[in-house]
């Protein structure tokens, strides 16, 4: 008798040539977070070394489930920077990971850090929840409106009912507050006592939905999120922390500026109101194939608004769902 393991199976091959009995071999599954494993995929004793002091020094941020939920996102302090790591699982059962730091090492030493980090820490690697779950219907086509109309403070303010009537006071006390202040001017006899009142609800509101991931900027206008992406080392929603791509999904982004002309990233695209294109250094017929998948006015988009490279033209030209030849 002869033991072999077959995907994951173990299958006895009885042979008729045996003349003999073997004792049967136990065959033990590997532990993708056993951690010497772990440490042996590093590319030399010193990388191991620095992952460790990586972790000794606290240099890392929450753990979460990425959008695809196939592993785990997070961001490191480096020597030059912070930067997005994660780790999924590949197509083959095993362990990939990936860092935007500029080491040649595969993996680095925070991308080898966090590998270890989860194989200490089981508590850490529970796996996304679908990030996909439709927004209520009366909610959606609040969100709709507003997005079409973004100088109407009346659409905003009944959006604000809506999310207060379905648990979300700090988001509902946002909107109030920032539309208040948006008619206001530093005369006001309240200016003083509404901008502390904002200041507060913001602080509520971040501590809710986290820190944004390093690739991208933004803040608070009128109660929705006005995101700028800084960097274009992202390449498919899948990386991006789940709990980020929760935000569009349940619309808390309005305006997304410098978006990266890829049709990989459509499906976040069309969550967004405002989609700006006009200061990226790319050729303006590339956005105009990525508007056109973007299918303004189609019931799936909430999109209202592409702003696309004027060509020659300093200006930039803007399409809307309701004009189909822009402004």
């Amino acid at each position: 008798m002869e033991v072999s393991l077959v995907g994951g199976i173990v299958m006895e091959l009885v042979t008729a040539r045996c003349d003999y009995a073997s004792a049967e071999e136990e065959v033990v599954p590997i532990d993708l977070w056993d951690v010497k494993q772990i440490e042996a995929k590093a590319p030399d004793a010193k990388s191991v070394t620095e992952a460790r002091k990586v972790l000794a020094q606290g240099d890392f941020g929450k753990v979460e489930p990425r959008a695809d939920g196939k592993g785990w996102w997070t961001i490191c302090k480096g020597m030059t920077g912070t930067y997005e790591v994660s780790v999924k699982r590949g197509p083959r059962g095993g362990l990939e990971s990936a860092c935007a730091c500029p080491s040649r090492k595969k993996p680095c030493k925070h991308a080898l850090a966090l590998l270890i980090y989860l194989a200490e820490h089981p508590e850490a690697r529970p796996e996304a929840e679908s990030t996909t779950a439709p927004t209520a219907r009366d909610q959606e086509s609040l969100l709709r409106a507003a997005f079409a109309a973004p100088e109407d403070d009346t659409l905003r303010l009944v959006l604000a009912d809506c999310f207060e009537e379905n648990d979300q006071p700090e988001r509902a006390a946002l909107i109030r507050v920032q539309c208040q202040l948006a008619r206001m001017s530093a005369k006001d006899a309240a200016w003083k006592e509404t901008v502390e009142r904002e200041a507060t609800t913001l602080a509520a509101v971040w501590k809710q939905i986290g820190k944004l991931p390093s690739s991208y900027e933004g803040n608070f206008v009128r109660g929705f999120l006005q995101l700028t992406i800084t960097n274009y080392s992202l390449k498919s929603i899948g990386g991006l922390p789940a709990r980020f791509v929760k935000l569009f999904h349940e619309g808390w982004v309005e305006s997304l500026h410098k978006p990266p002309c890829l049709l990989d990233m459509l499906p976040l695209y069309r969550l967004v109101g405002d989609l700006d294109f006009s200061k990226l250094q790319v050729d303006p017929s590339q956005v105009m194939i990525l508007m056109k998948e973007l299918r303004l006015g189609d019931p799936a988009t909430r999109t209202r608004f592409v702003r696309v490279p004027g060509g020659y033209r300093k200006e930039a030209r803007v399409f809307s769902a309701s004009a189909s030849d822009g402004d």
